[in-house]
């Protein structure tokens, strides 16, 4: 029985292919893959591009309720503002199918070899201790791993770039001789509901057929009985039938470590795809999907590309992108009265949302329809602002209290796509060798893993910093751990080097200046002057009684300090 399944994928654009002649890079050059293959777009066009929002006027305000509300609604759909990252994301992308295509050159004799080898024998071969296949390959591609928080926009930035780029360019001559190919710069799919590796495979024909109107999906789905290898071996063969340039997989989370044999699993098919045949892979996903990384990587961490690259998307920070996120968002009002936004505003904005742009965007459209309904003059307060998100962020509350009481602890199970396990991904981030790219609140807790990792490593040099410019062993250590725990694991090295120069130069500042007291020629110790006594003190009667032979008592009685007993009677 044929396992049926579904899956969305992104439709692009296709084009009849032109080759450029203005190639930089020597390696790529006589590839007719890279060639076809558009010029990057400049920053300042990309964001162009990217920025997106709704058709907007300050008559909208004039509107009547009912369409006013209605123009709200347009606002989740069509608003995009584009940040920094997305220059990152874009290079990423663009740099990831040209590298793919250096090493799939259509026209070298290794690339036509792999067919008759056949891409079962390749996979179980793996590749050589040169980095070479089965067929003499060495494979240029790239994996990319874009994990991270739900409702940043990671889904719609990949799309977006994507779509900048045709998804298939069809060639015909190349150099004047026929060159009959089709090829699929990038496709994008989402892991099937099903939550197994198999249904995915499918997912991949069924998406390649409707693109290109091909039949992989009846030709190489077959039955329940094909192996995970053999299967995994055949999506390559297609891969490298349609001379794919980029694999683009979503929902990564939905993967089961039950159905899908193992969560060594879904890496091992990532980094052999990667690896053995050359398919640049980007995989998307949120926090639930950091298991997929927990243990597989430390297990197999050879079989990981060196060019592999990981990104992990938190919440953004109340700073600059923030204040151009909403900025730019709080343009888009449809009530009455224009409010200004200024930082009471915006930092109550923040406050509710922590920064989750997907539920700032949803929060801010809940705060106008609210005012609108209300009446009145529809101006917006941070009153407003705590109000609608009472009733309307309820369920998140509870998180959102931890995020801003600064607790990391692990959080329910229904908020893991949406907040990390942070003892697991901090431990994973101090183990991990492959570049890793934080962004957002985590930022600051990445940048203490990665210092951790080497924590003895800067004590000791710290350490022998100290000693070299003259503090004894015991002051050296006592200086060092002082610096090194007042940074919270936080500052770089050269920082904590000016810190500890400062408490070296104290320190030894403070011992000369020890020496310099005692240096000083000691002064005798005079011997003290007893003050003279008054005749009529009676510490003085009373030495003169002494030597006088008289007890205290006459001498006092003498002196008139004590009465005869009768004097009053």
């Amino acid at each position: 029985m044929t396992e049926q399944t579904t899956g969305a994928f992104l439709r692009g654009y296709a084009c009849t292919a032109e080759y450029r002649d203005d190639e930089v890079i020597e390696e790529y050059k006589n590839n007719p893959l890279i060639e076809a293959f558009p010029k990057r777009i400049d920053k300042s066009e990309l964001l162009e591009r990217i920025f997106r929002t709704p058709y907007y006027n300050n008559n909208h305000r004039k509107l009547d309720l009912e369409d006013r509300l209605e123009l709200i609604d347009q606002i989740y759909d069509e608003f995009m503002q584009p940040l920094p990252s997305h220059i990152d994301l874009h290079r990423a992308i663009y740099s990831m199918i040209r590298r793919g295509y250096k090493g799939r050159n259509p026209l070298s004799p290794s690339f036509t070899r792999q067919f008759a080898i056949g891409h079962e024998k390749i996979w179980k071969a793996g590749i050589d201790s040169e980095g070479r296949n089965l067929a003499g390959i060495s494979p240029t591609s790239s994996t990319f791993s874009l994990v991270g928080l739900s409702g940043m926009g990671k889904t719609r930035s990949v799309e977006n770039i994507l779509l900048q780029y045709p998804q298939v360019i069809r060639h015909e001559i190349y150099k004047s001789e026929p060159f009959i190919r089709t090829q699929l710069v990038w496709l994008k799919i989402e892991c099937p509901s099903s939550k197994s590796l198999k249904s995915l495979c499918n997912n991949f024909y069924m998406a390649i057929d409707r693109i290109l109107g091909t039949n992989y999906y009846a030709q190489y789905s077959r039955s329940r009985e094909d192996t995970f290898d053999k299967l995994a071996a055949t999506m390559s063969h297609v891969a490298s039938l349609v001379n794919l340039g980029l694999l683009v997989i979503d929902e990564i989370q939905r993967v089961n470590k039950g159905t899908s044999g193992g969560e060594n699993r879904m890496i091992e098919f990532i980094a052999e795809l990667t690896n053995t045949f050359g398919v640049p892979i980007i995989i998307v996903g949120t926090f639930k999907a950091m298991y997929l990384y927990k243990k597989s990587l430390a297990n197999i961490r050879r079989a990981i590309p060196v060019t592999y690259m990981e990104h992990i998307i938190d919440r953004m920070d109340n700073k600059q992108q923030w204040n151009l996120f909403l900025g730019s968002l709080w343009n888009l009002q449809y009530i009455k009265t224009e409010t200004k936004l200024t930082k009471e505003l915006s930092d109550t904005m923040y406050f509710e949302t922590q920064g989750v742009l997907d539920i700032t965007v949803k929060l801010y459209m809940h705060i106008q329809s609210h005012a609108i309904i209300k009446g009145g003059d529809e101006r917006i307060t941070p009153a407003m602002i705590r109000e609608v998100a009472r009733k309307s962020l309820q369920l998140l509350q509870p998180l959102f209290d931890k995020f801003r009481r600064g607790d990391t602890s692990t959080t329910e199970e229904e908020f893991e796509d949406i907040k990390p396990k942070w003892l697991e991904l901090n431990d994973y981030l101090k183990q991990a060798d492959h570049r890793v790219e934080v962004t957002g609140a985590l930022s600051n807790e990445h940048k203490r893993a990665l210092q951790q990792k080497d924590e003895q490593k800067i004590i000791k040099k710290l350490f022998d910093h100290a000693v070299q410019n003259g503090l004894e062993p015991l002051k050296a250590e006592q200086a060092t751990n002082s610096v090194y725990q007042a940074s919270q694991g936080m500052g770089n090295l050269n920082a904590l080097m000016e810190t500890l120069n400062k408490q070296v130069d104290e320190s030894k500042a403070v011992v000369e200046q020890k020496k310099n007291i005692s240096s000083l020629p000691k002064q005798r110790a005079t011997k003290k002057i007893k003050p003279m006594l008054h005749p009529k003190d009676i510490r003085s009667i009373v030495l003169e009684g002494e030597k006088a032979g008289k007890t205290i008592d006459e001498a006092l009685k003498e002196a008139g300090y004590i009465k005869p007993y009768d004097e009053f009677i």
